[in-house]
């Protein structure tokens, strides 16, 4: 089911969230707006908070001005991050993202979960992207994400720049692993 953008723009939030996480929080806001996003790091910071009939920017400067996480737009989606994400290493990471967008055609990808293994992600976009990569059992931790139809390579680079993973390869296999194991 899809509402018209013109509709989107009218629509209102009202709900109450009781000591929920933020991940969960801006899940259940970006399915109602029907945005795409990812939220890292933030499945475990818990909030009590009450929006009446708030359209989606009232929504979104609210939480900012209670929680303490970035939010970042890249091509096809919003990411949150903890605060502590550096908006300078973003902005340079998004660049040579794009770069890489824009030179090749990647698969489109669309999942929707609360507080998700990171592992069970990557296995799902690679397996979108037909990446012949296999993933170590050292990838741990666990996102929130509602995506439609959005770039799988995009998808990919930033769950790896956000969870420190970097690809090893080897006599012509890959891996995916933690950079520090």
């Amino acid at each position: 089911y899809s509402i018209p953008p013109e509709r989107i723009e009218t629509l209102r939030y009202t709900h109450s969230h009781h000591l929920e996480s933020t991940a969960s929080i801006l899940y259940d806001v970006s399915v109602y707006f029907q945005d795409n996003m990812i939220a890292f790091n933030l499945e475990t910071r818990k909030l009590s908070i009450e929006f009446d009939q708030a359209d989606k920017d009232q929504v979104h400067r609210k939480l900012i001005l209670t929680e303490n996480y970035t939010p970042f737009p890249v091509k096809s989606f919003q990411i949150y991050y903890e605060k502590t994400k550096h908006i300078i290493k973003l902005l340079n990471k998004s660049a040579r993202i794009s770069n890489k967008l824009e030179l090749q055609t990647y698969k489109r990808f669309s999942a929707s979960y609360k507080k998700v293994g990171v592992y069970l992600i990557l296995e799902k976009v690679l397996r979108t992207m037909e990446f012949p990569c296999l993933l170590s059992n050292r990838v741990t931790g666990e996102m929130t994400l509602h995506l439609s139809d959005v770039n799988s390579f995009e998808v990919l680079a930033y769950i790896m720049d956000a969870h420190d993973l970097t690809f090893l390869t080897l006599d012509g296999s890959c891996l995916i692993k933690p950079i520090n194991q």
